[in-house]
This record gives C-alpha cells, structure tokens and sequence, in this order.
C-alpha cells in the first residue's frame, strides 16, 4: 500500500513517472522477504 503511496507522490508532485516493482532476489536487503521499489529513468545530459 505505501508503493503506491510513494509512486503517487513521484508522480503528481514531483512530475516524475516511475515504475513499481519488487527487487530480484539477489538485489533485496539480507534477511527480507521481499523489497519493493519505484524506479525513475532520469536523462543524462
């Protein structure tokens, strides 16, 4: 519920689309079973 929470903010506050998602097992913090996330593509310049 807080991921859309967060997503929500990103995108209509701050003007930002991100995607929402769960990391890859070997990307989540040690010990947790799942991590959520919201992911942003920024262009470089």
């Amino acid at each position: 519920q807080m991921l859309h929470v967060y997503a929500d903010f990103a995108e209509n506050w701050l003007a930002m689309p991100v995607l929402r998602g769960e990391k890859t097992e070997a990307e989540r913090f040690p010990g947790a079973e799942s991590t959520l996330c919201i992911e942003a593509m920024m262009q470089d310049r």
